[in-house]
């Protein structure tokens, strides 16, 4: 073993000692010597330097047996608020199917394995150089795949819920899910994550989104641990949406609360005429840190993507944004856009803002940028003028702010569910 790997489990090395006692019929040889060579990130780590691992990775104590997961009933009351998205539902605790429902009207919905027998699963998250990738391919022997047949056309959207059961302190577990729609399909799909308790926790999560030629997917991921009252749960969520030929998917990112999130989202562009849009919101408070990267790769030529995220940080709540989009020498009449808002109502908050553009070709049409502020002190005069009273004044401000996102949640009953948490995490 060489120096670089002997360095890996200095930060929790009962961590290491126990992946390294798993059952190795479950190890995927190529991704766990990946892990090996790349050891965990450090904040030397140029896409790390924000984003400090080491007190996280120390609080491990405990792997989650994806054999004895059940549906903690902490979790039941939780499930029971998110009522007003009517749904198809899958119920995932610690990365392990528990629930599923009766049928998906469209959809053919295969045990994890098929996914594998396609050749799908691990096909485009790489595990080179990226260490959670890698340990999560390695690991990983159960999900959610979704298999949406040609042509199909959900009634109604597929809602995974995912539970961090944080019951005990650190808990560490691995979850993956991977969704290939086929020619032609359509469909919404929420995925909402939440936790059961206030103890730390820290799950590592990969996903694979594939949208196949003239498939249509609405995607819309909510992060919010602290539904119940105050949670340490953490997630590093990582994930690859590929579009075919004249596909189109809307991806949006709304984290509420956690003690960390890292958000990893990579779009490529696997042929011409894609059409992508990401939209992100995190609103990280009190001792949370929120980052989020993206990529979008222009691999392919006569594609648009647009990319808007916006922040909003209070009290000690640290933001970051690092968002690229790559435009390779072939993809000719490229059209893309990125754009990262960001609102400080705190003299403690912070945040960390990074928009990239790295262009290879001529024929593009490509802007970028990037702005962080208060809240508009003419706007706040011309309704405290008309009799608004200041805190109203400041709700009514922030959650305009917020609309541009939300308005990207065409469910009625989703888009009010976000309305009343931010207006209830922000005090208002």
């Amino acid at each position: 073993m060489s120096k670089q790997v002997l360095e890996i489990p200095v930060l929790n090395e009962k961590l290491f000692a126990e992946l390294q006692s798993l059952d190795k019929s479950y190890l995927r040889d190529s991704s766990w010597n990946n892990f090996l060579q790349s050891g965990f990130p450090s904040v030397k780590h140029e896409e790390w330097r924000f984003t400090p691992l080491e007190n996280s990775l120390k609080k491990i104590q405990k792997i989650s047996s994806a054999d004895s997961v059940s549906l903690p009933a902490e979790a039941e009351k939780i499930i029971a608020s998110l009522e007003p998205i009517d749904a198809y539902k899958i119920i995932v605790v610690n990365g392990k199917p528990v629930s599923v429902s009766a049928e998906i009207d469209g959809t053919v919905s295969f045990p994890f394995g098929e996914g594998i027998r396609m050749g799908l699963f691990g096909k485009y998250l790489t595990t080179e150089k990226e260490t959670f990738n890698a340990l999560n391919t390695a690991l990983t022997n159960d999900g959610v795949f979704i298999h949406l047949k040609k042509n199909s056309q959900t009634e109604k959207p597929i809602h995974i819920i995912s539970v961090h059961d944080n019951r005990e302190e650190g808990i560490y577990s691995t979850s993956r899910i991977l969704i290939v729609a086929e020619e032609g399909a359509k469909a919404h799909i929420v995925e909402t994550h939440i936790s059961t308790a206030e103890k730390f926790s820290l799950q590592n999560l990969g996903a694979e989104i594939i949208v196949k030629q003239n498939a249509r997917i609405e995607y819309h991921l909510i992060q919010h641990f602290s539904l119940l009252g105050k949670s340490e749960a953490s997630v590093i969520d990582s994930r690859q949406v590929v579009l075919e030929k004249d596909s189109f998917c809307n991806f949006t990112t709304v984290s509420m609360s956690g003690a960390l999130i890292r958000n990893n989202l990579h779009m490529l562009f696997n042929a011409q005429n894609g059409e992508g849009h990401l939209y992100g919101l995190y609103l990280p408070s009190k001792n949370e840190l929120m980052d989020n990267h993206s990529l979008v790769d222009h691999a392919m030529p006569n594609c648009f993507s647009n990319e808007f995220y916006k922040g909003i940080m209070t009290e000690n709540g640290k933001g970051v944004f690092n968002g690229k989009i790559m435009v390779r020498k072939d993809a000719q009449k490229t059209n893309a856009y990125q754009n990262n808002r960001n609102l400080l109502l705190s003299d403690d908050a912070g945040l960390n803002a990074k928009p990239q553009l790295e262009i290879f070709a001529d024929d593009v049409k490509c802007s970028h940028g990037a702005t962080s502020g208060q809240l508009d002190e003419d706007a706040m005069f011309y309704l405290r003028a008309r009799g608004i009273g200041e805190m109203e004044a400041k709700k009514l401000l922030t959650l305009a702010f917020a609309e541009d996102v939300l308005v990207q949640t065409k469910h009625e009953g989703l888009h009010n569910q976000i309305d009343k948490w931010i207006e209830k995490k922000l005090s208002f």
